[in-house]
Order: C-alpha cells, then sequence, then structure tokens
C-alpha cells in the first residue's frame, strides 16, 4: 500500500515525510542533545516519554490502519476471482486459473464456504498439473474448513486419484472406499444407478493403478536436500563445519572475534549451514515466497486473518502466528515502510518468548555501533523504534500476552533500537539468480535479486575481505556458505560485505565500508591498490603492447617502462578523444537506431581500441556490447555472438570466473548461438566454434552451481539447455 499525503487529513504522510517532521522537532526540542548525556537503553524512551512524538506516532498509525480493511477478506471477491478462474480453467488456461484461484483462497474469510470452494476448485487445477502432493494437501484443507455435498465427494474421488498417482496405494483404497459409502448412502440416487457409479468408480481407480504401477515419473521430484557441513558440524560454533573455530581475542578494551580454519579447505567445501534468526521478505516478494520457511510457493495458504502473508501450508501459518504474526499481522502494511526497522520488530518479538535462549544471546552480542552512529540518524532509528513501541502498546495485546516473558517497554523499547542498528551492519541479503533470456541485453542486468533480509549470527563472526575466500548462497532461508578457493590450516575466513575489489574502486570501498560499518579496510586488496584500480582504464604501448602509465612525465612525453618507446603525449591525447569521440557517436547513433551507421563508427571505434588499450579495458568491453546490440537488432545474429564471445575474457578478467556477470556474457553468447543455429534451418556453419560454445555451457553450470547450488532452478533449467544444444549442434554438423 502506497502512503501518500493529501488535503483530507485522515489520510496519513509517507513515513519518511512524518520521520523528518518529528527529527526536525527533536533537535529544536533539545531531544537529540540529550542522547549524548543519557545512556543507550534510555534513548527510545526519551522519544517516548513527549506527548508530542506520541501523538503524531498513534494517530498516524490510526489512520494507516483505518485503510487496511477495505483491501482485506471479502465473501463477494473470493466469489468474483473463482468464478473467473472457473472461466479460464474451462479453456485449459491452468497457469491464470492457478493464479485467480489462489487469489480466491487469499481473499476467502478464514472458515468460511467459499474458502472450502476456492480450495476445491484450486486442486482440480493442480491435479491437471500433476501436482498431486499440492493437490491433496488443498483437498484436507477445504474438507476440514467445509464439507459441501457434491464437492465433498468429487474432491475425495480426486484425492484418491492422486495418492494413486503418487504411489500411496492403501491410502487411496481408503478414499475409494470412502467415495463408495458417500453414493451408497446418498437416497437421491436410485438404486441401480448407485451400483452402476460404484462399478465405473472401481474400474477408474484400478485403470489409473495399472497405469501409475508403468510409469515411475508421474509428478517430477523438485525437492532437494539441504546441504550437508563438510566433516561434520562444529561443538563451538553453531551452524559451523568442524573445520572452522572462532578466535577471540582483546585489543584495546575490545573483543575482536574472527573465524579461522582449523583444517586444510578445499575449493567448494560447506562452511556453514545456518538457518535465520529472524528474517523479513521484501515486500514486492510476498506473493511466491512462504514467510515462514523462504520457499518458492505455487499453491500458498494465506494468513487467516490478513491478505498480505502467504504460507506453505497450515504448519508454517502456526509456527509464524504463534511466533510473531499474531501482533505483526494487523500492522504489516505500516512495517512495509521502515525498512530494517520491520527485521528489527520481528526479531524482538521472537526473542520476546525467550530473552536467554542461547540462540538470541548471540543475536544480541552482534556489534551494533550505537556510539559510532550520527546523533541525527540514531535520533531517527530512536523515533522509528517509538513508532514500534506505540503500535504494540495501543493496536496489539502484546504487552498483555501470557506468551511472552519480555514486557518492560524500556527493555523492549531498546532492543528494538539496537536491532534496527544491528540489521543494516549485520543483516544477511537473502539472494536469488536472475538469469535473463537474450532478449535483455544491458550487461550486470543478470546478477542476483535479494528478496529478504535476515540475521544469521554465526555467520556474522567472518570478518571483512574486499577478495574473499567464501561464496555465498541460498537454500530456502537458509544461508550456505562455501569455500571459494583452498584455505589453508590457520589462514582466517573472509566474508564480502559488499564493495569487491573486482568492481570497486579502493577510495570508493572504503568510503561505503566507513559509513556502514565503521571501520577502515585494511584488507590486501586495499593496502596495495596503487595500480590496481586503473588495471581495466589501462592504454598499451603502441611497440611492444605492453602497459603503461598514460599520464605524461614532466617534459610532456609519455615513455613505456617495458620498451623506453617514447610517445608524444599530445599526439596520444588525440588519438584518446578520437576513441571517445567514436564510442560516444556510436551509442547515438545506436540509440537513435540507426544501427548500420552505428555498427560502422562503433567497428573503428573497436580497432583503435585495439592497438591503444589494454585489452581488459572496460572501454573495448562497452563498444563490443553495443555491437552486439546493433546486430541483434539487425537480426545478424552471426555477428552478434561474435561480438558477444569478444567481450567473454575481459569479463571474466574484471569479474571473476566463477562471478555471475561472467555466466551473463556467457549465456549471451550461448543464447545467440542457438538463435543463429535455429534461424539457419538448424544448420551449424561455425563449427570451429563448437567446441567452445560447449565449454561456455558447462562453465555456467559450474558457476550457477557454485553461486546458487545444484538445487536452484537455474541449474535445473541450465541442464536442460545443454541437452538441447547438444542435440541440435550434433544433428546441425552433421
Amino acid at each position: 500500500m502506497e502512503l501518500s499525503s493529501g488535503k483530507n487529513s485522515n489520510t496519513p504522510k509517507p513515513w519518511l515525510d512524518l520521520l523528518k517532521v518529528l527529527t526536525t522537532y527533536s533537535i529544536r526540542h533539545g531531544i537529540s542533545d540529550s542522547f549524548s548525556r543519557i545512556p543507550h537503553h534510555k534513548k527510545v524512551l526519551e522519544c517516548y516519554k513527549n506527548d508530542f512524538i506520541r501523538k503524531e506516532l498513534s494517530e498516524w498509525i490510526g489512520k494507516v490502519l483505518e485503510k487496511v480493511p477495505s483491501e482485506s477478506k471479502c465473501v463477494k471477491k473470493s466469489q468474483e476471482l473463482r468464478n473467473l478462474g472457473n472461466v479460464k480453467f474451462k479453456q485449459g488456461d491452468d497457469e491464470t486459473s492457478l493464479k485467480l484461484y489462489t487469489e480466491s483462497i487469499i481473499h476467502a474469510p478464514h472458515g468460511s464456504s467459499e474458502l472450502s470452494l476456492a480450495l476445491g476448485n484450486r486442486s482440480a487445477v493442480l491435479f491437471r498439473l500433476q501436482q498431486y502432493e499440492n493437490c491433496v494437501k488443498d483437498i484436507d484443507l477445504s474438507i476440514k474448513n467445509y464439507k459441501i455435498g457434491a464437492l465433498y465427494y468429487k474432491l475425495i474421488v480426486r484425492k484418491g486419484k492422486s495418492l494413486f498417482k503418487m504411489k500411496r496405494i492403501e491410502d487411496g483404497l481408503q478414499c475409494l472406499n470412502l467415495a463408495k459409502e458417500l453414493i451408497s448412502a446418498d437416497k437421491n440416487i436410485p438404486g441401480p444407478k448407485r451400483n452402476e457409479m460404484i462399478d465405473e468408480l472401481t474400474n477408474e481407480f484400478y485403470c489409473n493403478e495399472i497405469e501409475t504401477s508403468s510409469n515411475d515419473d508421474i509428478e517430477p521430484k523438485t525437492d532437494y536436500q539441504l546441504p550437508q557441513l563438510a566433516k561434520g558440524s562444529s561443538d563451538t560454533l553453531p551452524f559451523a563445519s568442524n573445520m572452522l573455530k572462532l578466535e577471540v581475542s582483546k585489543t584495546d578494551d575490545k573483543n575482536e572475534r574472527k573465524v579461522v580454519a582449523c583444517d586444510d579447505i578445499d575449493t567448494g567445501d560447506i562452511l556453514f549451514v545456518e538457518t535465520p534468526y529472524s528474517f523479513v521478505i521484501l515486500p514486492d516478494y510476498y506473493e511466491n515466497h512462504c514467510q515462514t520457511c523462504c520457499k518458492l510457493l505455487t499453491s500458498p495458504i494465506a494468513c487467516s486473518e490478513c491478505v498480505d502473508n502467504l504460507f506453505c501450508d497450515e504448519d508454517c501459518f502456526k509456527k509464524a502466528y504463534d511466533l510473531y504474526h499474531k501482533w505483526e499481522c494487523r500492522g504489516i502494511r505500516l512495517l512495509h515502510n521502515l525498512g530494517v526497522g520491520h527485521l528489527a520488530f520481528k526479531t524482538v518479538l521472537i526473542a520476546a518468548h525467550d530473552p536467554q535462549s542461547a540462540h538470541y544471546k548471540r543475536v544480541n552480542e552482534l556489534l551494533s555501533h550505537l556510539s559510532d552512529v550520527a546523533v541525527e540518524d540514531l535520533v531517527q532509528y530512536a523515533l522509528t523504534a517509538t513508532l514500534m513501541v506505540v503500535y504494540l502498546e495501543e493496536f496489539t495485546d502484546f504487552f498483555k500476552s501470557t506468551a511472552v516473558s519480555w514486557k518492560s517497554i524500556e527493555e523492549i523499547s531498546f532492543a528494538l533500537l539496537k536491532h534496527i542498528i544491528q540489521a543494516i551492519c549485520n543483516g544477511f541479503a537473502i539472494k536469488k539468480s536472475s538469469i535473463d533470456n537474450y532478449e535483455d541485453m544491458a550487461w550486470l542486468e543478470l546478477s542476483q535479486i535479494t528478496y529478504a533480509t535476515g540475521i544469521y549470527s554465526s555467520a556474522s563472526m567472518m570478518n571483512h575481505s574486499c577478495g574473499p575466500n567464501i561464496i555465498t548462497s541460498f537454500f530456502n532461508n537458509h544461508l550456505v556458505v562455501r569455500a571459494a578457493k583452498k584455505i589453508a590450516k590457520g589462514e582466517e575466513i573472509f566474508n564480502c560485505y559488499g564493495p569487491h575489489y573486482r568492481k570497486m574502486k579502493t577510495e570508493q570501498r572504503r568510503e561505503i565500508l566507513r559509513a556502514q560499518f565503521f571501520f577502515d579496510c585494511k584488507c590486501q586488496h586495499c593496502s596495495n591498490s596503487s595500480r590496481k584500480d586503473d588495471r581495466y582504464a589501462s592504454f598499451i604501448c603502441p611497440r611492444c603492447k605492453h602497459s603503461f602509465d598514460s599520464k605524461p612525465s614532466s617534459d610532456s612525453h609519455l615513455k613505456c617502462t617495458s620498451c623506453s618507446h617514447i610517445i608524444d603525449s599530445s599526439h596520444f591525447e588525440n588519438i584518446k578523444y578520437k576513441m571517445e569521440t567514436l564510442r560516444k557517436t556510436g551509442a547515438l547513433l545506436k540509440d537513435q537506431k540507426d544501427y548500420e551507421s552505428a555498427i560502422s563508427v562503433l567497428q573503428k571505434c573497436v580497432n583503435l581500441q585495439h592497438s591503444f588499450m589494454n585489452e581488459n579495458n572496460t572501454e573495448i568491453l562497452y563498444c563490443c556490447l553495443d555491437l552486439a546490440e546493433c546486430y541483434f537488432a539487425l537480426e545478424d545474429y552471426t555477428s552478434c555472438w561474435k561480438s558477444f564471445k569478444k567481450c567473454v575474457p575481459i569479463v571474466k578478467e574484471q569479474c571473476g570466473e566463477y562471478s555471475i556477470e561472467y555466466a551473463d556474457i556467457l549465456k549471451k553468447t550461448i543464447d545467440m548461438f542457438l538463435l543463429d543455429v535455429r534461424n539457419k534451418n538448424n544448420t551449424v556453419t561455425d563449427t570451429d566454434h563448437i567446441t567452445d560454445i560447449l565449454t561456455y555451457v558447462d562453465q555456467i553450470l559450474k558457476i550457477v552451481e557454485f553461486n546458487f547450488g545444484s538445487w536452484s532452478l537455474e541449474y535445473s533449467s541450465l541442464q536442460s539447455q545443454k541437452t538441447e544444444l547438444v542435440i541440435l549442434i550434433s544433428c546441425g554438423a552433421n
């Protein structure tokens, strides 16, 4: 829900506008000044006790919550969506009908007959899609919720058939017998007709059994096992491999912690498999991820009270509701506005059940940097925490609940403040891969998508390096950490907190790390950065082709440090200007869709670049990408994939052999090659490149498996593409 201000006083301001007003008020009335005098655990109370701040927050919350009921459960809306789903189902549009039935389920009031009908209808499309396990779940929920005459009989029959397909024959036979009993008990059916129906049903079931026994792959298995730690679990560092240990030392009255290898580690070894203490899914991804386990949803159920939070099944819903969602539910759209504040809120709700648990103690001990945060930022975080305290106190029964043992407003308010700042420094972005198809031409758009944020206390013990020796991926909400290279016993395990030496210059990285994590990075890539930052913008000597410093000496000449060749700096500047002009002109012509003229100009630019620029110069890369886009627009797929192929070694050098950017350019090359082959009636004319293309597929599989795991959808999709490619090439080459 988008909150927007307006003339109507009942329309709430956007949260950031209100926060700005309250921050200004706090500064003018001395609240921010008092922050330097009072202890951290009193700071939120300073805001909470201010009548003006509390009144503004309470009124704002009330206005936000007033807008929610119009978008909540509604029988009429559920019925309309189900009827639309019925139309699409009859037309054979299973994908659309599945979405509409799901929307109908989401909006159906809890315990209503409409909910049963929507679940029953969705089970029909799931049966047709051969998703038998989900079909049975929907039928069980529908029956449990409300047994509706003829629908009940249909559901029992459908459940029995699904169980037969799943090779659960005994359970299927129980459904058959129940269906027979329902027919026998129905006095509206004439006696002879009953016997006929029972015989037909029995034959249909047994035909189903014969068909199932001859088919081993009725329903594809998509569940993967959670990855296992290398050499078992650590006794001292939860969720970590036995190959790791946590070392703690005291320096300048501070405890310094680091994760160290206590055994030799091989590339790919799994070092952490960690469940988050808490996590929140970003609002844009609510509709397709379970709020309890983060699993990708196909046939979700909704919260019994709100329409925003979806779950795999009743078990996931009950777990979430009992632990935190009962207090989060009403204010979920309010919490959308708070960024990491929502994660802090959820952390506190979970902790309130057992603040002395070992897991929460580890979370609570993570660095918060309360003393390092700028005063104005601290005021804003305190106001955000105050908002959440007011919501819990005035709009929920949290402080009256017998389910929680943490009821002190002072403790709750301080915990909220601390966990807001902790989440900024220690929150892990939960990501999944997004490997696009060839229609998308933009480099770096093939990347990881952040769809949730979580707190992983053990993995947070890893310190930062701009060149990490691990790689992270996610199995639903589980963080999986693997070694990106061999790590010798005694070496430290390093994560990257965001700024990577391959993608940012040293000062950029240091600035980001200082602003968010409050330290000056002294990793080897920051300490030895004198020439590294310019290596992808360097030029070469026209005589010996070695890279050289393009800054002129005192006599306005350039001298190659390798062969001592002298270049007149003014001549060199003219060449640089010419390359830059050609590059910009070519890009402009491309944007104007004058593709043939653009190709002519860009090709001249590339030829000049190869004479004067390092082979991995970023400008060459951009020029080749522009050429590929022009060729694609002109449907010259041969030239297109060959232009992409020229980018492959540059991206590999700049981003690394296991980077998603490298997988991106490899996949673009493969997709264009396949399009070229299909465009030539499946004839492979460039047989010299076949080996390279097949190698690219193996490299992408390795990258995707390494970054996202063999359980990812992209990995299985690429395996299918490899099979297609091998068949296509072998047929086309013969």
